[in-house]
């Protein structure tokens, strides 16, 4: 806003009017340095120093100034402010980086305004709020930071120029002649206990300086922190058995090479290198305990019984082995090997155990047969062994099997699936033996001629025989005779009658026909079988007597016959086959007085009818019928004996 000018009616009001023009230039000069200490105002300022340092001239602030005679800040101090305020400006400042003349000239002319009318102006409108003022004074400069990372080195420079050459020296002492090395003073031999240090030194000598090696054994040493070598010494410190050995020195230059050698002995306690094993053994036996011993000096390696003697006369001990030869169970026990040295001893034990040897007692057959449906019996017994187990080569054993305790094999009811190898086996702490038996199992026999035929060593004895073969008659026990009748195999049939029986002074029994009767009864067996059996078998024979006293009606009169298994009334007796009513002495032509059986004649004594009967459609005999045997007058008593055999079959 313009202020209205007055004329000027005294020098009191020009003089006021000239300080006011005054105050606002100096006022001008000032917003104007702080405006421009603002971010990056130098650069601005700088460029249009020259403009302001002229626009100043315009307004003719210069003739104000030059008659208050004040002083005009030179350019280099205004340069200098401005340096100092651009600093500040670009840490804190948030003003604008460019500033203009006319807003310069704006805030110059409000400034004189409000200076001329403090004296004389009427009090104006209030103006509007002026900008933020500039930022203070730079402050005072805070510590120092640290010292920031060393850079990386640069590229080394070019040589410089090569110098002068210095003068020469004074000449110097000649110097040693060469020489080949040589040995002053060799490594010494030596003795060191284990653990101990052993120290080899070999001094020698030579130009140039010969380099000293160690070899041992014509080897480089072994890398080890323990062995030093230093000045042509060699040290090694906790010496072992290992150490020990032939040392080398060896000195070479360019002249040559020699060498000097020692030897280093390592003395070590005695120690049991292998140690003595506890046996078992059987009785008769040799025995060999080994205790290997290790030490230098070499120990020495004894043998004892921890309690007793060592066994005499069987007892040796060669390079510490200990020999007991064919021991017994007196030599069981513990025995103590101990080796010894000037450095110390150790002991160890071995306990010797005894047992029985292992021996069959009873072996397995070698071969064993058994027909179907049969059970077999596998005897095997052992001494000194601690089990009895059964194998079966290829198979398992059958599920109808038991061992016994003592080592039998029962199979129980075998088939032909069961024939096979078996063996016996018997174990104990060291060692096995075994006995094998075949066992061939056959469909089950007809009889006992059949037994025969398969097992041609067979004994006698009770066999299971099935004479018509599955689906007849079921088998059932008989007595096989394998020695009689050439041993072809004989099936022998007991029954109840088998003994002499007496017959005599039986009333009413005179001339009637088969007035006595005997009926037999076979043992075990059935008829049916019987008859299976008769059929199966090529012959069959059953052997009857009837020994007689004074005249008695027999056979030739028709009044004794012996009865078939099937019932039929046989009226003839044994070895007369064929002839009726008559005996084998009928046959013979040898019966007394001409008749066909000795007891069928008149006369008084003993006599006697026997023979075999041999018809297998009739066998075997199941009933004897005789008669008149009622008479018991002293002088014409009739009574016999009679004696049925067994029935035999056979072929």
């Amino acid at each position: 806003m313009e202020t209205k000018k007055r004329p000027i009616n005294n020098p009191l009001v020009f003089s006021s009017i000239v300080l006011s023009f005054a105050a606002c230039f100096v006022a001008l000069i000032h917003v104007e340095i702080e405006l421009h200490a603002h971010r990056k105002i130098l650069q601005v300022l700088t460029q249009q120093r020259e403009e302001s340092i002229h626009s100043r001239g315009t307004v003719n602030d210069k003739s104000i100034a030059s008659a208050l005679d004040i002083n005009y800040p030179s350019v280099a101090e205004i340069q200098i402010r401005h340096k100092r305020n651009a600093k500040n400006v670009n840490k804190k400042s948030n003003v604008s980086e460019i500033i203009s003349r006319e807003d310069i000239k704006r805030e110059v002319k409000l400034v004189m305004s409000n200076l001329a009318c403090t004296a004389h102006c009427p009090k104006g409108v209030r103006g509007r709020r002026g900008r933020p003022g500039p930022p203070g004074k730079h402050g005072p400069a805070g510590p120092q930071g640290p010292q920031g990372p060393n850079g990386p080195q640069g590229d080394q420079g070019p040589s410089g120029p090569r110098g002068d050459q210095g003068p020469q020296g004074p000449k110097g002492d000649p110097g040693e002649s060469i020489s080949a090395p040589s040995i002053v003073s060799p490594p010494m031999s030596m003795v060191v206990n284990e653990t101990g240090i052993a120290s080899l030194q070999c001094e020698v000598k030579g130009n140039p300086v010969p380099q000293v090696t160690w070899l041992k054994k014509n080897s480089s040493l072994p890398s080890d922190k323990r062995i030093m070598q230093s000045r042509g010494g060699l040290v090694i410190r906790d010496v072992t058995s290992q150490d020990g050995g032939v040392y080398t020195c060896r000195a070479k230059n360019i002249l040559g090479v020699v060498t000097s050698s020692a030897t280093l002995i390592v003395q070590v306690a005695a120690l049991i290198r292998q140690k003595p094993s506890s046996v078992i053994v059987e009785e008769g036996e040799n025995v060999n305990l080994e205790c290997k011993a290790s030490g230098l000096p070499k120990p020495t390696v004894t043998w004892r019984k921890a309690f007793g003697s060592l066994p005499r006369g069987k007892t040796t001990v060669i390079d510490g082995n200990m020999t007991m030869l064919s021991v017994t169970k007196e030599d069981r026990g513990t025995y103590v090997c101990t080796v010894k040295n000037l450095l110390g001893e150790e002991s160890a034990f071995s306990v010797v155990t005894v047992i029985d040897r292992l021996r069959f007692t009873i072996s397995p057959p070698i071969k064993a047969v058994a027909f179907d449906s049969d059970s077999l019996i596998l005897n095997c017994k052992s001494k000194g062994s601690l089990e009895i187990t059964w194998k079966r080569a290829n198979k398992n054993l059958p599920q109808n099997h038991i061992i016994f305790p003592n080592g039998t094999l029962f199979l129980k009811k075998v088939t032909t699936n069961d024939a096979g190898s078996y063996t016996c086996v018997a174990k104990n702490y060291q060692r096995t033996i075994k006995e094998s038996s075949t066992v061939e199992v056959y469909n089950k026999p007809l009889s006992c001629s059949s037994i025969k035929s398969v097992l041609s060593g067979s004994s006698s004895g009770n066999y299971i025989i099935d004479p018509d073969g599955k689906g007849g008659v079921a088998p059932f026990s008989v007595y096989c005779d394998m020695t009689d009748k050439g041993g072809v195999g004989v099936t022998v049939i007991s029954h109840d009658s088998e003994s002499r029986t007496y017959v005599g002074n039986i009333p009413g029994c005179n001339l009637n026909p088969g007035c006595y009767s005997k009926s037999v009864s076979y043992t075990g067996v059935t008829t049916a079988q019987l008859v299976a059996l008769t059929r199966v078998s090529k012959n069959c024979e059953q052997f009857i007597k009837f020994e007689c006293n004074n005249q008695i009606a027999f056979v030739e009169e028709n009044h004794a016959w012996w009865v078939s298994r099937d019932g039929r009334r046989m009226n003839y007796w044994g070895g007369a086959a064929g002839s009726l009513n008559g005996c084998a002495c009928g046959v013979r032509n040898s019966c007394s007085n001409g008749k066909k059986c000795n007891c069928d004649n008149n006369g008084k004594g003993w006599r006697q009818d026997s023979g075999l009967l041999t018809d297998k459609s009739a066998l075997p005999v199941s009933q004897i019928r005789l008669a008149d045997l009622d008479d018991t007058s002293a002088s014409s008593k009739e009574e016999g004996y009679h004696t049925l055999g067994k029935l035999k079959c056979y072929g």
